[in-house]
């Protein structure tokens, strides 16, 4: 909580001194959100992502920076882009607001990937390099045996198709006859 109120703060700071007003408002919208999550709750999707993001790096801080799994993202992230587009009057605010959010995945794929350890040249030739195999999870089935794909997943998806990264590490889960066709066609590409 102390360091989401310290990005808050410096957010804060900086933006009293910007003199360009986009990037003000950035930053002040930024010091709100760090001010409100993860210690309260989230009430769109870009203070789920910041939320998320500050708990990683929590975990990251108390751990050795390897193996954590980000888990179900698209499920955990649904609530907050449905009541995102449930603010949007018309086509053009949706349109706005889905790509509004794969910028917003894509900003939190970008920090996932970019905290990569050092690695000799002969592991860059064995193994592609070394990441820090944070793995994130989407698709499949709910608890219940329902279809765990949602809105959020073809934007992950997206992301994942514009940005080719090594990490995060996707996991898709399929399961015949209940997710769709569609879905194993964008898992695919």
């Amino acid at each position: 909580m102390q360091y989401a109120s310290n990005l808050s703060a410096e957010a804060a700071r900086l933006a009293k001194s910007e003199a360009d007003s986009k990037r003000k408002a950035e930053l002040e919208n930024l010091a709100s959100i760090c001010s409100r999550v993860p210690a309260g709750p989230c009430e769109t999707l870009e203070e789920a992502l910041n939320s998320m993001w500050i708990t990683l790096v929590a975990c990251h801080m108390e751990n050795t920076n390897a193996g954590l799994s980000v888990g179900r993202v698209d499920k955990w992230l649904q609530p907050y882009f449905l009541a995102d587009m449930k603010k949007c009057a018309d086509e053009e605010s949706r349109q706005a607001m889905i790509k509004r959010a794969v910028e917003l995945v894509g900003a939190f794929f970008m920090k996932c990937t970019d905290h990569l350890p050092q690695v000799a040249d002969l592991g860059n030739t064995l193994f592609g390099g070394s990441s820090s195999d944070q793995a994130i999870t989407i698709g499949g089935v709910l608890e219940d045996g329902t279809n765990a794909v949602t809105d959020t997943t073809f934007i992950i998806l997206k992301v994942a198709e514009m940005l080719r990264l090594r990490d995060p590490n996707l996991n898709a889960r399929y399961h015949p006859g209940i997710n769709s066709e569609e879905y194993s066609v964008a898992c695919a590409k």
